[in-house]
């Protein structure tokens, strides 16, 4: 081998080394990734079905906790509920609840008097109404006597309303003590 431009070439015989050097050494590096590669195949596979597991697991766990926030809300609903009705039976089967009263005046309002205004203590009663003519008002007044919720029924007043059409009258009473 002759020198060109002052370098001397490589001999025949180390060209051929470096050659299968190279060869061997791409062979190799090539053999390594590719078993690596086969040997992560398995992880590989594992972990993306682990990963699809854990996606539709998340998916689920979103259902669930929309399905325990409406069971949580339905319950305090339903607490709340509850505490409405314990409240309404107290006010309801309370003594001193006026809707007895209320409801005794009206029936005895029946179809001839209309109940204008009412005003209930916890001892008396004072109430303003209509009728058509004096006999509706004698026999509201007699009916509400008759009861034995009622005291010391008086009739307040009495006037004409409309031109003689109606009439306007006030009454007041007391309650019996319990």
């Amino acid at each position: 081998m002759k020198n060109i431009n002052l370098i001397k070439s490589v001999p025949a015989y180390r060209q051929y080394e470096i050659r299968r050097w190279l060869l061997l050494s791409i062979t190799l590096l090539c053999g390594t990734i590719g078993g690596i590669t086969l040997l992560q195949i398995p992880q590989l596979r594992a972990w993306y079905a682990a990963k699809q597991e854990q996606d539709h697991l998340e998916d689920c766990l979103h259902v669930f906790e929309g399905i325990m926030d409406k069971q949580h809300t339905l319950k305090q609903q339903e607490q709340q509920l509850k505490n409405q009705n314990k409240k309404l039976d107290q006010y309801t089967k309370n003594p001193k609840n006026p809707a007895k009263h209320i409801h005794m005046m009206m029936t005895a309002c029946q179809s001839t008097v209309t109940l204008d205004g009412l005003t209930i203590t916890k001892k008396q009663f004072k109430m303003t109404a209509t009728t058509t003519q004096t006999t509706h008002v004698t026999d509201f007044m007699q009916r509400l006597g008759n009861n034995k919720e009622v005291e010391n029924l008086k009739l307040v007043s009495m006037q004409q309303q409309q031109h003689g059409k109606t009439l306007q009258f006030t009454a007041q009473g007391n309650f019996p003590k319990a």
